[in-house]
């Protein structure tokens, strides 16, 4: 075969993410960030002291390009904002933290 007619392969496409790996944002859902740890077990002392108290607390770890990862506390999944505002005013009264509210995702 000469090099006019010879077939050239294209290369194979990379598969694309599986949905179990790609993680679900809601738009219209909140939840409160008390704290993030570059150690789990920082965030899983201070999420399970959270819960002893009383708060629907849990970690969530997240991968940040250039500065590694994180290991999140997070209370709540609130559907309006107001919700999410009130529970990060207690924490901050009762807990001493400095939360913020995000959106909520799913992994």
């Amino acid at each position: 075969m000469d090099a006019e007619n010879a077939v050239v392969a294209s290369p194979p496409e990379p598969p694309a993410p599986s949905t179990s790996q790609i993680p679900k944002v809601f738009t219209s859902l909140y939840t409160v960030q008390v704290s993030a740890f570059e150690e789990p077990a920082g965030a899983e002392k201070l999420a399970d002291q959270l819960k002893q108290k009383g708060y629907a607390s849990y970690t969530q770890v997240k991968t940040i390009p250039g500065k590694g990862t994180w290991y999140r506390v997070r209370v709540g999944r609130y559907e309006g904002r107001a919700e999410a505002e009130n529970t990060a005013k207690i924490l901050e009264e009762r807990e001493g933290v400095s939360p913020f509210i995000t959106l909520y995702v799913e992994n």
